[in-house]
């Protein structure tokens, strides 16, 4: 959803150079082109290209009966759409992409708020946390980030590890659980 933004094209390039991933980018084509070409980025032809103004309508009806229960008409679908959050949670939630790479832009509020309208949590889960892999040479790690819930309390913190293993699992990776501080010194706000 952020395809206009230098470091989410450099990283498509990347992941499609590498094979890891078949890339859309939702964004406009002649501004996504213009980027990559100022910063020396040749864009792999395989990379896909989505104006959000050409697909945005045919979200609209999808979204009006995801949320019938929250009284949403074609208009405020409509309105939400045109932020490409909402628009490539829609696009994942009716399979057209299979995952969303967000938050270079914008905060972990407005990342997940969509996924958690639309998509809703599996049932095993009382609520939602967000989570990153950072991949070395030699292992991949699976970091939970518990910024949805700045003060989890026991049983949060509880359920967000095992939600972690799980997620390292479906990578194929052996999960070892480890609860780290979100902050060292005065690098963070809260306590």
């Amino acid at each position: 959803p952020e395809g206009e933004d230098l470091r989410i094209i450099k990283a498509a390039t990347i992941c499609t150079q590498y094979k890891i991933a078949n890339c859309v980018l939702l964004g406009k084509t002649r501004v996504i082109q213009k980027l990559a070409k100022d910063h020396n980025i040749e864009m792999c032809k395989k990379i896909k290209i989505v104006d959000p103004d050409k697909v945005r309508e045919k979200y609209v009806e999808p979204m009006v009966e995801l949320r019938r229960s929250r009284h949403l008409s074609k208009e405020m679908a409509m309105e939400k759409l045109k932020d490409n959050i909402y628009l490539g949670t829609m696009m994942l939630h009716l399979g057209d992409v299979d995952g969303l790479v967000a938050g270079v832009q914008h905060t972990t509020a407005n990342t997940v708020r969509p996924a958690f309208q639309l998509i809703k949590t599996a049932q095993s889960a009382n609520f939602i946390s967000s989570v990153f892999l950072m991949c070395f040479p030699e292992q991949v790690l699976v970091f939970s980030d518990c910024a949805v819930y700045p003060k989890p309390n026991v049983d949060e913190l509880a359920e967000i590890a095992i939600h972690s293993a799980d997620t390292a699992r479906f990578f194929g990776i052996e999960p070892k659980v480890a609860m780290i501080s979100y902050s060292t010194g005065e690098s963070g706000q809260g306590s």
